[in-house]
């Protein structure tokens, strides 16, 4: 069983005081590795906020991307070298598991879409069979595998749920989905460690494609998913009609 935890970045408006990019990203996790992955980011915590030093704050502490970069909550209690390195920690985490983990990210440059299409709905769509697509190469290799996919509880609850009901039924554009079995979840990222650290992940994509920061983005870019054979990058898509020179467009080339 794969569970594959997204959350996205940016955001679905169009004018000019909205992000140029909108993106879904997806952290998929065997699940004999979630636990293996939660006992890491429960070491950051140990690591970072040792009870000696910080008696008081409420644990377990969550990991928000936005608040380690910008000092929030408990994060503003670190001196900015400290939070700079958690960052470098929390990527090269995820750049350096071995074995159970793929990451599947969804970039929609908004202005390339047609009037009406919805960045979310394509990016959904796109991320939802992407996902799929790994789960079928595992039972092509006599390695059946079944997913589920978990959101970051939000207000995204019934168009994903809607979608996703739609794609059980009928399949995507592209083909019938045949290993992705329920509806989505959705859960608080409180609760599970697995949504927090995809909140990181997409954040390092986001500052890539909105801010052409490629610190964190390249501690990760490993871990995208890839054909084994021609190691084509089938786990990153960057959905734009501008001349781009990113990996996913490279490829395209």
């Amino acid at each position: 069983m794969y569970l594959l935890y997204i959350d996205e970045a940016g955001d679905e408006g169009r004018s000019e005081l909205s992000s140029h990019n909108y993106l879904l990203c997806g952290l998929g996790l065997h699940e004999g590795q979630w636990k293996k992955l939660s006992d890491k980011v429960d070491k950051l915590e140990d690591q970072y906020f040792p009870l000696e030093r910080f008696p008081d704050i409420l644990r377990p502490v969550e990991f928000h991307c936005y608040d380690v970069r910008h000092g929030k909550d408990a994060f503003r209690l670190l001196q900015p070298t400290e939070r700079a390195q958690l960052l470098s920690d929390m990527y090269d985490m995820v750049g350096l598991h071995r074995t159970g983990l793929t990451l599947f990210s969804i970039v929609v440059h908004k202005q390339s879409l047609d009037e009406g299409e919805s960045p979310l709905a394509v990016a959904f769509e796109d991320l939802y069979s992407r996902f799929d697509l790994l789960l079928r190469r595992f039972a092509a290799h006599d390695n059946p595998q079944k997913g589920i996919l978990v959101f970051d509880d939000s207000t995204l609850r019934d168009r994903i749920t809607m979608q996703a009901t739609k794609f059980q039924k009928i399949g995507t554009r592209w083909s019938p989905v045949k290993n992705i079995i329920e509806a989505p979840f959705f859960m608080d990222s409180k609760a599970t460690r697995a949504v927090q650290v995809s909140d990181f992940c997409a954040s390092a994509v986001y500052q890539y494609y909105e801010h052409g920061s490629q610190e964190h983005f390249g501690a990760i870019i490993r871990k995208f998913d890839r054909e084994p054979t021609t190691k084509k990058i089938h786990g990153l898509r960057h959905i734009t009609k501008e001349s781009c020179v990113c990996p996913a467009c490279v490829q395209r080339l």
